[in-house]
């Protein structure tokens, strides 16, 4: 109202002893009021009415006033005592708002409702005792009283609103009646002298944030009625050690006791969900008992838990969330059942002290990416069926890994870095269904010995068995179509490869660095000189392939075997050739250390020219395949006309198929 407008009310002519009587609507009171009276006639305060009279100090109020409006009182900071008569059922929202002065508040039996911030940076308010009538504190009510020592709430209160109590720094202690049903968001929030907390069996939810920072808490026993612990219920408790949960809890919310100090906690049947990060960074924790009942446990739910030493996943769960474990640097036994179908990104990373057998149940189809992630002293993990999927570095830098590790047959991918660095794996056993061997996935192993790609195999990824420097034995089985960048680079111990027939592309450094690779097989053609950049021992190149095609023409076309004498420069008794053969007619190429990329260059360019005159003859005697086949034609035609079958054999002119043949650039 304009009369009640601190900027145009005047100030009084009276002296400090002088007493307002306030009259009600209209009644417009000096901005520098310092006693007031209201008339007995008075049974509402307007909205603002009194609205910054800082020098108010002292109100008397008449009975049979029943309201007094929002921000009636506001920022009366001179104010220090005020007693409600019986009759007040209604405190406006605001009304006392930021009386700092304001030390003792009498509340009347009969007030029914105490207004949202109605009391909210009352800083000298000592104590306060709810009366019976009141069913509901509501939002903000008493917030930021900073000196608030002492709050009695009696039977009948059903809700405590949003931060109704929130930095109450001075609460030491407080009892929620059975009435209670429903504890706000942030009710108590930053109260970081609250100790005790005596919780009632009535109460259902604890809202979000309803005691975060309370950081004095120590201990709290939650009624079996509650159902719900809300987000950031607990959060940042730093000294809340004992935690007892009973059954009939159905959910823990995110964050709910985030970085608190509790050392074990056993969650009840009830509960079928743990919300994320709800006990993360709880450093303190030892024990955790999950019962059967619960069905997922969140991200980052126990993530940076550094004491926890043991985990038992029951058979009712189906997810471990993504970093779940992560970082608990002390937990030694990991205790996975039948149920469990997933284990998240980063679930178990940094598990550094994780040790002995991780065995996976038959139920899990996906290990995602980064799950076992730098778990150092984990020496063993047993893969079974179901499996069709491990993630992106699952297993990276688990250095302690040895022994066998066997794929079952479900997995169809391995991801990038999978097995990066396990550096005391010594053998890895594919099996048929695997279709990619991904970048890195096994880079790095440096005690692999042997590996055998079975033929589902069609690309072998960019530095899939990087370094593997005891890696002696490869196994290459037709199907690999791809083996990509520095494949097999630095494998020192390697002496031998075959490459199928199947392989349609090796790239640049793929067995670069292979120091000890001595032979080499190729069912396939000519394959780039940089892909075995740095071989420095290999002593031959054999090529079986183009042997058999030689072979097999060879009787039919006396001159082919007289050219490529020639290309290999045998005919005239030279030396310069590279490409040889042996006693069975089988094609190689020997190099010479000391000149090893020259000597590539030239086989390089006899082998192109003896594979071109192959395909060439090849070419040639299938034209004589179509001229039986045409003379065949002709005779099933002619049926019993025949006399004399060589008058029906037709010939295709050389001219066409010299025509043909140079068409194909043969």
């Amino acid at each position: 109202m304009a009369e009640n407008n601190p900027a145009k009310r005047q100030k009084s002519d009276s002296s400090a002893e002088s007493v307002f009587v306030y009259t009600g609507r209209g009644c417009s009171v000096p901005i520098d009021v310092v006693r007031v009276q209201f008339d007995a006639s008075v049974v509402k305060v307007f909205n603002d009415a009194l609205y910054d009279c800082r020098k108010l100090r002292e109100v008397v109020l008449n009975e049979g006033l029943q309201k007094i409006g929002g921000g009636a009182f506001r920022y009366c900071t001179s104010l220090e005592r005020i007693t409600f008569p019986s009759t007040i059922t209604v405190l406006g929202r605001h009304a006392f708002y930021n009386c700092r002065s304001l030390g003792e508040v009498v509340l009347n039996e009969g007030l029914k409702k105490i207004g949202n911030s109605a009391f909210s940076e009352c800083s000298s308010l000592d104590s306060i005792c709810v009366p019976y009538t009141i069913t509901e504190i509501s939002n903000y009510a008493f917030q930021n009283c900073k000196n608030l020592r002492e709050v009695i709430l009696h039977e009948g209160i059903g809700k405590i609103g949003h931060y109704a109590f929130s930095d109450c720094s001075s609460l030491k202690r407080i009892t929620l009646p059975s009435t209670i049903t429903d504890i706000g968001q942030g009710a108590f929030n930053n109260c970081k002298g609250l100790r005790e907390v005596v919780f009632n069996e009535g109460l259902r939810t604890i809202g979000e944030y309803a005691f975060r920072e309370c950081t004095s808490l120590q201990g709290i026993t939650l009624p079996i009625t509650i159902t719900e612990i809300r987000r950031g219920a607990f959060k940042y408790c730093e000294n809340l050690r004992e935690v007892v949960l009973n059954e009939g809890i159905g959910k823990i919310g995110e964050d709910a006791f985030l970085y608190c100090s509790v050392e074990r906690i056993t969650l009840p049947s009830t509960i079928t969900e743990i919300g994320m990060e709800a006990f993360n960074n709880c450093m303190r924790l030892r024990e955790v008992v999950l019962n059967e009942g619960l069905q997922t446990i969140g991200r980052s739910v126990f993530k940076a838990c550094i004491s926890l030493e043991r985990i038992a996943i029951p058979s009712t769960i189906t997810e471990i969330g993504n970093n779940a474990f992560q970082n608990c640097k002390n937990l030694r036994e990991v205790v996975l059942n039948d149920g469990l179908m997933k284990i998240g990104e980063d679930a178990f990373r940094q598990c550094t002290s994780l040790q002995g057998i991780i065995t996976l149940p038959s139920t899990i189809t996906e290990i995602s990416n980064n799950a076992f992630q730098n778990c150092k002293n984990l020496r063993e993990v047993v893969l079974n069926d179901g499996l069709m999927k491990i993630g992106e570095d699952a297993f990276f830098s688990c250095s302690s890994l040895q022994g066998i590790i066997t794929l079952p047959s479900t997995i169809t991918e391995v991801g990038n870095g999978a097995f990066f660095d396990c550096r005391k794996l010594r053998e890895v056993v594919l099996n048929d269904g695997l279709t990619k061997i991904c970048k890195e996935a096994y880079s790095d192993c440096l005690s692999l010995r042997h590996i055998t790609l079975p033929s589902t195999i069609t690309e072998v990824g960019k530095g899939a068995f990087f370094n593997c420097r005891k890696l002696r034995e490869v196994v290459l089985n037709e199907g690999l179509k791809k083996i990509g960048y520095l494949a097999f680079w630095n494998c020192s111990s390697l002496e031998q490869i075959s490459v199928p027939c199947s392989v349609r592309e090796i790239h640049r450094d793929a067995f670069g660095g292979c120091e000890s690779l001595r032979e080499v097989i190729l069912h396939v053609g000519m394959v780039l000189f940089s892909a075995f950049e740095h071989c420095r021992s290999v002593q031959v190149f054999r090529f079986p392939l183009l042997s058999w095609r030689l072979v097999a023409i060879a009787g039919h076309w006396e001159e082919l075997r007289n050219i490529v004498n020639e290309t290999r420069g045998e005919s005239r008794g030279e030396s310069r050739g590279v490409v040889k053969w042996t006693e069975d007619d089988e094609m190689f190429a020997s190099l010479e250390a000391s000149n090893w990329a020259s000597n590539w260059g030239t086989i390089r360019d006899n082998f192109s020219e003896i594979e071109r005159r192959v395909s060439h003859y090849e070419m040639k005697e299938a034209t004589t395949i179509y001229e039986l086949a045409l003379w065949k034609g002709y005779l099933n035609q002619a049926k019993s006309e025949v006399t004399n079958r060589y008058d029906f054999r037709a010939e295709v002119p050389e001219e066409v198929k010299d025509s043909i043949l140079e068409y194909l650039k043969y």
